[in-house]
């Protein structure tokens, strides 16, 4: 056991405390979405947008965001609000195109 600033860490927690583990969780979760076809419309939208406005997609929703809507697809604004990277402004913004994207994709259209 370890001890950080009056903290006692167990072999598990260091790695998370580190960066290490959270990392490879999100390099396996991103590794599993490049195939699918929500995954890859959410990134279409996001691109779309970004060029529209003249940013870099980022500004839209972080890719860990996107993977989110991935996983949970939200039907409401209420469900899409409460993925993180989703605030109010965000949510007034994209979550109705966001959503549209999901719904498009889960009727294969």
């Amino acid at each position: 056991m370890e001890a950080y600033g009056g903290l006692k860490l167990t072999e598990q927690a260091r790695p998370v405390l580190c960066g290490e583990q959270e990392v490879w969780l999100r390099r396996e979760a991103f590794a599993g979405a490049n195939e699918d076809p929500l995954w890859l419309a959410l990134k279409a939208k996001r691109t779309a947008l970004a060029r529209e406005q003249g940013v870099p997609p980022y500004v839209i929703f972080h890719d860990s965001t996107l993977l989110e809507i991935l996983n949970r697809k939200p039907q409401t604004l209420h469900e899409m609000g409460q993925i993180s990277g989703v605030g109010q402004a965000m949510l007034a913004k994209y979550g109705d195109e966001f959503l549209q994207v999901v719904e498009d994709v889960a009727n294969g259209v």
